[in-house]
C-alpha cells in the first residue's frame, strides 16, 4: 500500500514544473524512470496526484456505477477531461499543465502533501490560509475517533 506523507514547500518554475519530494517517492515501488503520475484537479482548490495504479483504484466504484446514472456518466467525463499522465524529469520534477495550474491558482509557490494514498499540490497562500488550519485543526479534534477506528459519521464534528 502507498503512505504518502509530509508537506514540502517547493517553487513553480517558469514552464510550470514542481519538484516531487524524493521522500514521497520512496513509497512507490518503481524506478523513477517508469514512474508515471496522473494529476487532475482535485477537491478544495488543489491538485490530485496518484500513481497509474492509485488512479484506477480511486475510480473502481464510479466506472462501475458510470453506465447506470447521467451525473456519474458527467463525472467520469469531468476527471477524463482534468486528468494528464505525466512523467517526472530527470531533476524529479513534474509538469502541471497550464489549465490544472489556472483552475487552482498554483503560481510561485507551491507545497506537495502526502496525504495518504495520493498527493495533493497546493498554492502556498490558499494552503497556509485554508487546508493548513482546517487539516491540524479536524484531526486534533477527532484524532481519538478516528486513530480507535471510530471515524465520526459524515456531517458529525466531533
Amino acid at each position: 500500500m502507498l503512505l504518502f506523507t509530509g508537506e514540502f514547500e517547493h517553487k513553480v518554475d517558469q514552464k510550470g514544473r514542481v519538484f516531487v519530494p524524493k521522500r514521497l517517492l520512496d513509497s512507490v515501488e518503481c524506478s523513477p524512470a517508469e514512474l508515471r503520475f496522473v494529476v487532475t484537479l482535485g477537491l478544495d482548490g488543489c491538485l490530485y496526484l496518484f500513481t497509474r495504479e492509485g488512479f484506477r483504484e480511486h475510480l473502481t466504484g464510479l466506472k462501475k456505477a458510470a453506465f447506470g446514472k447521467p451525473e456519474y456518466r458527467a463525472v467520469m467525463r469531468g476527471i477524463g477531461a482534468l486528468s494528464f499522465e505525466q512523467a517526472l524529469d530527470a531533476q524529479g520534477r513534474l509538469l502541471i499543465p497550464e489549465e490544472l495550474r489556472r483552475r487552482v491558482g498554483l503560481k510561485k509557490a507551491a507545497v506537495v502533501v502526502g496525504a495518504i494514498d495520493h498527493i495533493e499540490i497546493w498554492d502556498d497562500a490558499r494552503y497556509r490560509a485554508e487546508a493548513a488550519p482546517e487539516a491540524e485543526s479536524t484531526y486534533l479534534n477527532q484524532a481519538v475517533q478516528f486513530l480507535e477506528g471510530a471515524a465520526p459519521e459524515d456531517g458529525d464534528n466531533g
